[in-house]
């Protein structure tokens, strides 16, 4: 197979400087320099089609794991042994022997467990080698051999293994040391925090949908006057809106200012007026629309979303605040054609 496209990658202490590294992708002699090791280059081929695009995962950097739209698997982005944090796999993965690695892994806890050849062959990127796998969604993976849960059903003391480095599948002795990545089904409790984390993706986008829809609204809901008695008629009529569609009482009414109270309960909507003097007899009156939320922004960042009870607060804080947002767009929306028919 013919590479073009070829990354080196390399371990290497932080110490090593941003200059030695540079030199190291084009002379590999990272070896003696301060003892570093090296690993073959990661190597993929630009002209042949991608096997695992990272358009078929759902990638959750947060809990370090990846759900394969195709194959509805979730899968670990670090192997056994490494650490995950902030999207990097740190650290060695961990050998395992076929039958410590099943005794081990074989129920993991949720449901987590050794993939089956099959399952494990479908995360290889035929593209690629060293290792055969896509390293924007499965980083630092090491280019060695991964035992899957597979046995070998004409000699018992034989499983089937894959090798991330030329992505080729084998029968090998299960007493052999294999790395180990886990892979969980999409069973009741997983597909439910899957619809959580898309619920929490579409709440998040109609939100900062909804902001700037309000923000225009407010600005299209201006409205001017040319006259004294033209401005005086409106400010009426400006009240008058205010009266229906306030779930508040107006607690200030003058010649340039109509302010209800804040609201008190959850989703209760306060309104004001006010009538700002431009040049000669013009002027415009502006309204302005507060409406009461469930919980606030700042609750929502500081809550421990780790917990199902903080999650389930949480969502219920967007679906508040989404309701919010679009009382106020409609009000500021009707209030420009309601003093235009009066």
């Amino acid at each position: 197979m013919l590479f073009n496209h070829v990354i080196p990658s390399y371990q290497c202490e932080e110490k090593v400087s941003k200059n030695i590294v540079s030199i190291i992708s084009i002379i590999p002699v990272c070896v003696f320099l301060f003892g570093c090791a090296s690993r073959p280059a990661y190597k993929c081929d630009p002209n042949s089609p991608e096997s695992t695009p990272i358009s078929r995962f759902e990638i959750n950097r947060a809990y370090g794991v990846a759900f394969d739209k195709d194959t509805k698997l979730i899968w670990k982005l670090c192997s056994e042994g490494q650490s995950y944090s902030h999207g990097h796999c740190a650290g060695d993965a961990i050998g395992f022997s076929w039958d410590d690695a099943m005794k081990k892994f074989d129920h993991n806890g949720d449901n987590w467990r050794l993939p089956s050849a099959d399952e494990l062959n479908s995360i290889v990127e035929t593209r690629c080698e060293t290792p055969a796998i896509n390293i924007m969604i499965f980083p630092n993976t090491t280019p060695s051999t991964y035992w899957s849960s597979s046995s070998d059903e004409t000699n018992s003391s034989k499983a089937q293994d894959v090798s991330f480095s030329d992505g080729k599948s084998r029968y090998s002795d299960k007493a052999g040391i294999r790395n180990i990545r886990l892979v969980r089904g999409e069973d009741a409790k997983v597909l439910e925090e899957r619809q959580e984390l898309i619920l929490g993706l579409i709440q998040q986008n109609r939100t900062e949908e909804l902001i700037k829809q309000q923000k225009d609204a407010e600005l299209e809901a201006t409205v001017n006057c040319t006259n004294k008695a033209e401005c005086d008629r409106l400010f009426s009529l400006a009240r008058t809106y205010i009266e229906s569609e306030a779930t508040e009482k107006i607690k200030v009414a003058t010649d340039s200012i109509i302010e209800t109270y804040e609201p008190a309960e959850v989703g209760g909507i306060g309104i004001s007026a006010i009538k700002i003097p431009t040049k000669g007899d013009n002027a415009e009156i502006r309204l302005s629309v507060t409406c009461k939320a469930f919980g606030s922004d700042i609750i929502i960042e500081k809550l421990d979303l780790e917990t199902e009870s903080a999650e389930t607060l949480k969502s219920k804080m967007k679906k508040s605040k989404i309701a919010c947002l679009s009382k106020k767009i409609t009000i500021y929306r009707d209030f420009q054609s309601f003093v235009n028919e009066k």
